[in-house]
């Protein structure tokens, strides 16, 4: 797929315009109208920032999305403004100081913005525009930005006011449908996905493809969890009398997280019950009845299946052989999904009728805050290309006295917020030199053939128009719209005036391509493959995780781990996804690592109750453990020596206990299968006591 910016990416976003494209691109026509009518009339500085705000803060068609972004954009710009009045009063006696304070406010509100994945991220954002457009402007006339941080300020509000009025009176659009249809989908791909599971218990097509096949399908799952990180901030903000609360969300991401787990542990346990000779009678009519259920096809409810299973189970509690232990072990891991299954269903009705919280959501739900993982050297190296050009920006401002030095900082700075981060750099800077261009020259045909003819308001806004329509319906398809039409105005530099300001649109263009140039060159030179170092850190950093859970001297939390490693995982397998075919990365399966760390940490919360002799015993299976994964690289395989050791575990506990110790030997059991997928560890044994 191409880079969203590209020639090829933009011309793959279009499709011939909709109602709701028309009626978007005339929201933010009115919306810039409203904002520009007051400036003029309220002789406002630079009506133009009002302007191309309204097309910032409308990204997003949602209200609750707009909202949310316009709260964020007002804090973020009172904070930059802030600190570029502090940078001032510090350093307003040395310029060369100055500019350099100012292009590390720039830089550290990136990096916050790159490191916060939700939309919180747009204040970071605005903290670095803000601060950009008056410092980078206005750096040799110090005495002046008190003036122009108030204005700005003050034109900002006024956009983001005459938004939210024209998106609350006209044609307001909820985010409640987007989710309810967002989280149906998944949930049909999910009951289908389990469906297949439990259908293939008795056997099927070749395993090793058909695994592949249903690892995939998981892998696509995953992603659920960062549009949940997005809804979960704006949904509080959609137009409907009740909101949805954010722990509501919250609780909800929380719970597919936990099935996310339950599904790719029942897979595992599907497998290693199929290579021992399927399920047993009762078990496969459990089987059948709880994938009835799933799919609503009879009037079951979850005790009724909670209650078959658990009968289920006890058929098998008193086999000690290998076969029994995993059927046993099926029975859990299936009450485990349903339980589950039947908390992500009710929760979706609480949030979609406003229904209060089970009791024994409640209390999950008051600490349900996500965990998310952060990448630091990651978002280090994501922002260097732009440090690199901002520097040397201001290196050639100072040796050459650039008469638009300031402005090519500034479009350095917008040239690299719209690339770091994203695939395809190099393609999306030859797409951004087309947008710039044709936003230029929009602006070139205005100066010369338009403007001059224009007196009043209404003349300036019909032929603003003639443009601004049909670039929002482009927009509401394509970030290309959304960069055309800021860079129009920012090229424009509409003041309190109806003439056209040639020298100004002159030293803007100067600016932009100065700054795209050093943007491009900087990208180019301190390019990387994004997608496999994100990855192959992200693989290691669950593989350190298991590694430390197994040496600690006390077992970390077992939620922090399950939905850090998932968090993890929903980062890297779109990035591994986009990998070349032969690349080792696309052979890893974090999903087993999850498993075994999830069973290693249900033992190790029952540790203090272990005799001294198997206490050592599991002690040398976690320093196993423990090198194995440290050790690990990409394109590895696990040694023997951790199987072998959990083998002989799980044949201890049933010679010394039987079955009395039920959940520390369904986790010796599933660790072992997680440990070994595809092997029938006592199979060389028969079908005897293990």
């Amino acid at each position: 797929m191409a880079a969203p910016l590209s020639p090829a990416g933009v011309w793959q976003a279009l499709r011939w315009p909709t109602k709701s494209d028309a009626i978007f691109s005339a929201k933010a026509l009115i919306a810039t109208t409203l904002a520009l009518f007051i400036g003029f009339s309220q002789n406002l500085a630079n009506p133009y920032w009002s302007a191309l705000t309204v097309y910032i803060v409308m990204l997003q068609p949602q209200s609750g999305a707009i909202r949310t972004k316009a709260i964020y954009r007002v804090v973020g710009t009172l904070l930059g403004g802030a600190a570029v009045l502090a940078a001032v009063a510090l350093f307003a006696d040395h310029e060369a100081l100055l500019v350099f304070v100012a292009i590390l406010i720039v830089l550290a509100s990136v990096y916050g913005r790159m490191i916060d994945r939700t939309p919180r991220a747009y204040t970071w954002f605005t903290i670095g525009l803000t601060a950009g457009f008056i410092a980078f402007n206005n750096l040799m006339q110090p005495n002046q930005i008190f003036d122009l941080t108030a204005a700005r300020v003050a034109e900002i509000t006024l956009a983001v006011l005459a938004v939210a009025a024209v998106d609350s009176v006209i044609s307001p659009t909820r985010i409640m449908p987007q989710f309810e249809s967002d989280m149906e989908d998944w949930r049909q791909k999910a009951r289908g996905w389990v469906t297949d599971i439990l259908n293939r218990v008795d056997g099927g097509s070749d395993p090793g493809q058909e695994r592949i096949d249903v690892r995939e399908r998981l892998r696509g799952l995953v992603g659920a969890v960062q549009n949940l990180d997005q809804l979960a901030i704006q949904l509080p903000y959609d137009i409907v009398d009740r909101p949805p609360r954010r722990r509501d969300v919250n609780i909800l991401r929380r719970t597919i997280m936990y099935l996310i787990s339950d599904m790719a542990s029942l897979e595992d346990w599907t497998v290693e019950l199929r290579e021992g000779g399927g399920p047993d009678p009762a078990l496969a009519v459990t089987i059948g009845a709880v994938a009835r259920w799933l799919n609503e096809e009879d009037e079951r409810t979850q005790a009724d299946c909670l209650a078959m299973i658990d009968r289920t189970a006890n058929h098998f509690a008193q086999r000690t052989d290998w076969n029994g232990l995993v059927q046993t072990g099926y029975c859990d891991r299936l009450a485990q999904f349903v339980r589950h299954w039947g908390d992500f269903r009710k929760l979706i009705a609480v949030i979609r009728q406003d229904e209060a919280l089970p009791r024994h959501l409640l209390e999950d739900a008051k600490a349900a805050r996500p965990v998310r993982a952060y990448d630091y050297l990651l978002t280090l190296r994501d922002i260097a290309p732009m440090a690199l050009a901002l520097f040397g920006v201001a290196g050639l401002w100072y040796w050459t006295a650039f008469a638009s030095g300031g402005g090519a900082l500034l479009f350095a700075f917008l040239s690299c917020v719209f690339i770091l981060g994203k695939p395809q750099q190099m393609r999306s800077v030859i797409g951004l030199v087309m947008w710039f261009s044709c936003a230029f020259a929009l602006v070139f045909a205005y100066n010369f053939a338009v403007l001059p003819t224009v007196s009043s308001f209404v003349p300036l806004m019909a032929v603003l128009a003639l443009a601004l329509f049909p670039l929002g319906m482009v927009y509401s398809m394509t970030i290309a719209g959304l960069l055309i039409c800021v860079l129009g105005f920012a090229f424009l530099g509409l003041q309190n005036a109806y003439s056209a300001d040639f020298e100004r649109s002159l030293l803007s263009l100067g600016a932009a391509g100065a700054g795209v140039s050093f943007a491009a060159a900087s990208l180019h030179l301190l390019s990387y493959n994004r997608s496999r170092f994100l990855a192959r850190r992200q693989v290691r950093a669950i593989w350190i995780d298991i590694a430390d859970l197994a040496t600690a001297r006390r077992a970390p939390d077992r939620n922090r781990f399950l939905l850090l490693t998932i968090d993890r995982l929903a980062l890297a397998l779109p990035e591994i996804d986009m990998l070349e075919d032969g690349e080792p990365l696309k052979h890893v399966d974090a999903i087993d690592d999850l498993r075994v760390g999830l069973n290693l940490l249900t033992l190790r919360d029952q540790e203090q109750a272990f005799a001294p002799d198997f206490a050592d015993r599991f002690g040398r299976l976690r320093q196993s453990i423990a090198e194995e994964f440290r050790q690990l690289r990409i394109g590895d395989r696990l040694a023997r020596e951790p199987l072998e050791l959990s083998r002989q575990l799980v044949r201890d506990v049933v010679h010394s206990h039987g079955t009395k110790e039920p959940e520390r030997l369904r986790a010796l059991v599933g660790l072992t299968i997680a440990l070994a997928p595809s092997v029938t560890p006592f199979a060389e044994e028969g079908e005897g006591g293990a």
